[in-house]
């Protein structure tokens, strides 16, 4: 995201308590790989909240060592404070409920002096970044109905499989969603690829190609991936929805809204799977 200005400030605060409130437990690099917020930033959004704090075996890939896990008080705080920016934001940019002539009269001060919303952002640079984030996440979808299938194939666990191989018909719909609003908006879909996506999909091909993996182990190195995956794709539906919220973009709120309540239940399959069928069976290894 770059060095944060005052004026990106409230966005910047926004998009991450959009991201904790959609995943509710997380880690401080899941939240900065969500969302390209610098790390210091998550840590001091952090502090300010009530939260659990879990720390993680030690055994655990990767480096982060805690998970944070949002109290109801925390839930409440950042609900009240992403409305009310939400409600400035709107509030700042509607010109359609105005009489004709009124609206003439805001059209030409713009010219000196464009609408901005809460903290100095115009509403048209919202506009632009949230474009920009949907052709991430058509970037991402693509990239995914490429990955699913060969995971599919790697892993050995049935209930597994069949989740990924499902998946790839919902991750179809999903994308004709996006064709649907990107159409709507008289805008192009390409020119943009997900660097997030790709190096979360990098992640899972460097495991599929490691040649001594069990496959129990494979099995459950793939959930994991899938895993980061969906939670990426939460957070990042979760921020364009409520961009879609505050631009007044009404069905692509519900197109949206339609995604993010798939990809939670995808995640909440693959959580059941991990507890379940997965563990049990690397248990049975050990």
């Amino acid at each position: 995201m770059g060095s944060l200005t005052r004026s990106s400030i409230p966005l910047v605060r926004y998009r991450l308590a959009r991201a904790a409130l959609d995943l509710r437990s997380f880690t401080v690099a899941e939240l900065v790989t969500l969302t390209g917020v610098p790390v210091g930033t998550v840590y001091s959004f952090l502090s300010k909240l009530s939260l659990n704090k879990e720390a993680l075996p030690a055994a655990t890939p990767g480096r982060p060592r805690e998970v944070y896990t949002l109290t109801d008080q925390a839930v409440e705080k950042l609900l009240d404070e992403n409305f009310e920016i939400a409600k400035t934001l709107r509030e700042a940019g509607l010109a359609a409920s105005q009489d004709h002539a009124t609206v003439e009269i805001q059209e030409a001060r713009e010219v000196h002096e464009p609408r901005r919303c809460q903290g100095g952002m115009r509403l048209e640079s919202l506009r632009k970044l949230y474009v920009e984030e949907l052709k991430d996440l058509y970037s991402a979808e693509r990239q995914i109905l490429q990955a699913l299938p060969r995971m599919a194939r790697k892993v050995r666990n049935e209930p597994l499989k069949r989740a990924f191989e499902d998946h790839v018909q919902v991750t179809e719909m999903q994308v004709e969603r996006l064709d649907r609003i990107f159409e709507d908006l008289g805008k192009s879909a390409r020119g943009k690829k997900s660097k997030m996506m790709e190096g979360l999909i990098e992640e899972a091909k460097e495991m599929m190609q490691e040649e001594d993996m069990e496959p129990e182990i494979l099995d459950t190195a793939l959930l994991s991936a899938a895993q980061k995956i969906e939670h990426y794709q939460i957070a990042s539906y979760g921020t364009v929805r409520t961009y879609a919220q505050v631009l007044g973009e009404d069905q692509h709120v519900r197109l949206l809204q339609k995604t993010l309540d798939e990809e939670q239940d995808a995640d909440k399959n693959l959580t059941r799977l991990a507890e379940s069928s997965i563990n049990v069976e690397v248990e049975a290894r050990a």
